[in-house]
């Protein structure tokens, strides 16, 4: 029930470091209000200051380099590839067809490869046998080329 602010300085160091890479907000939402909750507690005179924001980023950083992912999960693939952030806002389910995706591509020695892999039976249904077109048309959704996926190998 108490009115808490950031000090102008604390406010700046803290919305900086939320929106850099070091800032992976691994549990989302979760993160960050008990982040600004644990300051605010920790504040006194409803003020949080600079020391605090300091010792909660090394608190963040600490808990996210510890935080264990999840083997072979999508997100491994694919955080690499699309970066920290562009990776947070995309669907835990389109992450693994996009890992799969990825790993598909990366394993076929063209895209009508990786088409005939990726469409082994919808490609029986359609007009047009274009399976590479159909695998740019993937990529593309996510800024992705299949040439620069074979050269990250």
């Amino acid at each position: 029930g108490y009115l808490v602010k950031f000090n102008k300085t604390a406010r700046e160091i803290y919305l900086s470091f939320s929106y850099s890479t070091e800032a992976t907000w691994s549990a989302n939402f979760r993160d960050l209000n008990a982040s600004i909750t644990r300051m605010g507690t920790l504040c006194d005179g409803g003020r949080i200051t600079k020391d605090i924001v300091d010792d909660e980023i090394t608190r963040l950083k600490t808990k996210w380099r510890t935080a264990p992912k999840k083997p072979n999960s999508p997100t491994q693939v694919i955080e690499p590839i699309l970066g920290v952030a562009l990776c947070a806002q995309i669907d835990y389910l389109d992450q693994i067809m996009l890992a799969e995706i990825i790993k598909t591509c990366k394993d076929s020695s063209s895209m009508a490869e990786a088409g005939r892999t990726l469409f082994n039976i919808s490609r029986n249904t359609k007009k047009s046998n274009n399976d590479s077109h159909r695998v740019r048309q993937l990529l593309n959704k996510y800024g992705l080329d299949f040439q620069n996926l074979l050269a990250d190998t």
